[in-house]
């Protein structure tokens, strides 16, 4: 187990550090925030990895062809905890209807207040960007603190390179999302007749491994992961934690529409995917994201401080010491339950998988 202590004044000043993949990064103190989102922007553009690359001693994921108007095919930023007190709720359903207005992608921004992101839209719309700005709510951001008048022109630029970069959160704030989200993946794909299913994906079904960045493939991401024991058991200790009847998953076939998914209950019960809990949905995308047979090559994660139930602490070490295993983890705003519980699911590694403490 390894401290570090890095001085950090925006990204750009980051000390080396050499992140072997199999590690989980742990990130505390007044600037991890900042961190995480400059991480997670400057890992996601072909332009950005190689600053990713010598600050942190890595190469990239993916060949630079492989990248697509200036942003990578896969990349999270997860909120694993109840918003922070305070936070302004902009309303879930406009952030929605101007992701699917925008190509089903989406900046959400927090720190700018309106007349900058106005400023700052018309800027980008000027330039052909595919960016969507919403102020005053939790997303990721470029630098971490509103930027002056005068960097607003470089931002522009630097956000138009990106192109895009997807949010996704799993708190309770997003009801209206998840509500949304289980209709949608009711079959195991965009049903066209659902109130809300964007036009653009009328008839398309997914099969793919990976949670897609908007959680519409869910089914197909559990089904696939479901047949590795070391994957779907941390999922199914969480389902246990918030319902102790449920003995597992079942992904029963509907008619011609496709496969479902299914909590299996003791009593023989069955509870679909669309009646279930929002605890028990939101654990299911956690599991989709976190224990993906092929993770995305970053995953930057902000768990809210006490914002994880007592009874999926442990679960969630386990699935996130996994997915340390496969894919490079960076977390953030960790509780000491969380703590205590990493510490433990990483002891007596003497190699291999580490967890890595840095307060910045």
């Amino acid at each position: 187990m390894k401290l570090r202590r890095l001085d950090v004044e925006g990204f750009r000043s980051i000390e080396r550090l050499s992140w072997s993949p199999g590690d989980l990064t742990l990130l505390t103190g007044p600037r991890a925030g900042d961190l995480c989102a400059a991480a997670l922007h400057i890992s996601n553009t072909a332009r950005g990895w190689s600053s990713f690359s010598e600050a942190f001693d890595v190469e990239p994921p993916h060949p630079a062809e492989r990248f697509t108007d200036g942003y990578a095919e896969t990349r999270w930023f997860a909120r694993l905890g109840p918003p922070e007190e305070g936070e302004l709720d902009l309303g879930y359903e406009a952030i929605i209807e101007r992701i699917e207005q925008n190509n089903g992608w989406a900046i959400v921004y927090e720190r700018f207040t309106l007349e900058d992101d106005f400023e700052l839209k018309e800027m980008l719309e000027r330039q052909g960007s595919r960016a969507v700005f919403t102020p005053a709510h939790k997303g990721p951001v470029l630098a971490g603190t509103r930027p002056p008048k005068e960097q607003v022109a470089t931002l522009a630029d630097d956000l138009t390179a990106l192109g895009a970069l997807p949010a996704f959160y799993n708190d309770k704030r997003v009801q209206p999302y998840t509500e949304r989200l289980a209709g949608w993946c009711r079959h195991g794909r965009i049903d066209p007749s659902a109130e809300g299913a964007p036009r653009r994906f009328e008839a398309e079904r997914v099969f793919h491994d990976r949670l897609s960045e908007d959680g519409r493939n869910l089914v197909n991401a559990l089904y696939s992961l479901w047949d590795f024991e070391a994957l779907r058991a941390p999922v199914l200790a969480g389902l246990r934690a918030l319902d102790p009847t449920v003995t597992g998953l079942s992904f029963p076939l509907v008619g011609e529409q496709g496969l479902t998914v299914a909590l299996s209950h003791e009593d023989g019960r069955a509870t679909e995917l669309a009646a279930m809990s929002d605890e028990a949905v939101a654990w299911l995308l956690r599991g989709a994201m976190l224990c993906a047979v092929s993770p995305a090559p970053l995953l930057v994660l902000d768990a809210a401080e006490d914002g994880i139930p007592q009874g999926l602490i442990a679960p969630l070490a386990a699935m996130l010491r996994a997915a340390s295993e496969r894919v490079q983890v960076v977390l953030t705003g960790v509780s000491e339950a969380l703590d205590a519980a990493l510490t433990e699911a990483f002891a007596g590694a003497a190699e291999g998988p580490r967890l890595v403490r840095l307060e910045v």
